[in-house]
């Protein structure tokens, strides 16, 4: 409860469903996340019985919407967002605003009553919502939401320069010059063009990544979540650590599982069905088709060996795919889960490393062969095309 302007304001916060789904399981033994519209609804009565006359709800969980001419219009809005699911099944009335994240996406809109805002990412914009208050009993006379705004240095806003907070810049500038040196290394190549993620199931940038996997352990296949976990693309130049850390963030570390040929192929008619959040992989192709909507999944190694539901193949994944990040592996987690060697190198360094033997110049068309391509199935996979 916050106390502004003679007003208690009250605010709640959560977080994503899917939180747990999002992050090394490992480090989040015994936690569970509370249903979200539940949990804001008890704390937003406790708060409203404490004297609230605003209640904002702080949430890194989101949507997305294109057009904010009108916030009650949500046309242009995915109406499937967990925020705003949220926000219809609370009762209207009790939360005032939502302050929504995680999808870094824009929102200025009214949904069951409570007005939502979200501005982007990397704190490159802001939101604003007005709320006019009765000086007598608290309650609130008006709202005006308005549409995110792009912070940029030198622009008027309300009659004001745009400017950096003098505070926040020191410690961005502080925290800069630590990263600053190591940033600006050369990993030992030079990019020709650059790698990104553009292309459907497979791009260079991914391919890129599960190579440099595949050729640095002893394994038959390299698997990596390569929408999530590889976060931006690689310039063309000379490649920087800053660069190659910009598209690596994580400290995920390499883990080499022994998976039968069934349950590989379990993996992936799943990642088959995710469409554009396939996961990316090295060592083997595979070709993907429907009857009648029986799936069937030929695997074929490098080399020409075809993969049979008894064959134990070796795989290289992260300890974020191992403990079940983005539900993956799900299918074939043991119950007592995967055993997880922590002396294994995190994937960033396999990836710098096997860079800096290669050395010399890369260029994206090397790694996107449409000849050969890792990936060939329908587009899209039937939802319904299910293993047999």
């Amino acid at each position: 409860m916050l106390e502004v302007s003679g007003f208690r304001i009250g605010v709640i916060g959560v977080m994503t469903s899917m939180a747990l789904k999002t992050t090394i399981a490992a480090n989040t033994p015994g936690l569970r996340v509370a249903p979200l519209a539940a949990t804001i609804e008890h704390e937003a009565e406790a708060l409203r019985a404490a004297g609230a006359s605003l209640v904002i709800v702080t949430s890194h969980a989101g949507a997305e919407c294109e057009e904010f001419a009108d916030p009650l219009d949500l046309s242009s809005c995915d109406q499937s967002g967990e925020i705003f699911r949220v926000a219809r099944e609370l009762p209207t009335g009790l939360v005032d605003h939502i302050f929504a994240g995680h999808k870094h996406e824009g929102l200025a809109h009214i949904v069951n009553g409570i007005s939502i805002s979200s501005s982007y990412s990397s704190t490159r914009a802001f939101g604003r919502v007005d709320f006019v208050l009765s000086a007598q009993n608290g309650k609130r006379l008006s709202r005006q939401v308005h549409a995110p705004r792009l912070a940029t240095p030198g622009d008027v806003y309300e009659g004001q320069n745009v400017v950096p907070d003098e505070r926040v810049l020191a410690i961005a500038n502080a925290a800069l010059d630590v990263a600053g040196a190591q940033k600006n290394e050369s990993v030992g190549v030079r990019l020709e063009t650059p790698f990104t993620l553009a292309g459907n199931p497979e791009s260079a940038l991914g391919n890129l990544f599960t190579q440099a996997l595949y050729e640095s352990l002893p394994v038959d296949v390299a698997i990596h979540n390569v929408a999530g976990g590889l976060r931006s693309s690689l310039p063309s130049g000379e490649l920087t650590f800053g660069s190659v850390y910009a598209l690596s963030p994580f400290e995920n570390r390499a883990v080499i599982l022994e998976l039968t040929g069934e349950e590989l192929r379990k993996v992936i008619a799943k990642s088959a069905r995710r469409g554009p959040r396939s996961i990316g992989f090295h060592g083997m192709r595979v070709t993907v088709s429907c009857d009648n909507n029986a799936m069937h999944v030929l695997m074929q190694l490098q080399g020409g060996t075809i993969v049979h539901d008894t064959d134990n193949i070796r795989v290289v994944v992260n300890d974020y795919i191992a403990f079940g990040g983005d539900g993956i592996l799900d299918d074939v987690i043991p119950e007592q889960g995967f055993p997880i060697d922590d002396r294994q190198p995190l994937t960033r360094d396999v990836f710098i490393d096997w860079l800096a033997e290669r050395g010399g110049t890369l260029r994206a068309e090397e790694f996107l062969d449409s000849d050969k391509p890792a990936w060939t199935r329908p587009d899209p996979v039937d939802p319904g095309c299910r293993l047999p």
